[in-house]
Order: C-alpha cells, then sequence, then structure tokens
C-alpha cells in the first residue's frame, strides 16, 4: 500500500513537471510554426 501511494505521487509529480516543460515548449514551437 504504502509503495504504490508513494508510486503514484512519484508519478504525479513526473507527470506535473513534465507537462511544465513540454507545455511552454509545445506553445513556443507551434506558435513560430504558424507564423
Amino acid at each position: 500500500m504504502n509503495l504504490k501511494i508513494s508510486t503514484l505521487s512519484f508519478i504525479f509529480e513526473w507527470e506535473s513537471l513534465f507537462s511544465g516543460l513540454l507545455i511552454p515548449s509545445f506553445k513556443i514551437i507551434s506558435s513560430s510554426h504558424w507564423s
């Protein structure tokens, strides 16, 4: 149970970090692509 909770929180942290890095990059790439 503890392992499952820590794994979920680990995935959640990575997902938020990944979104925080990927989404701005994607917006920059798509905006420069369309203009």
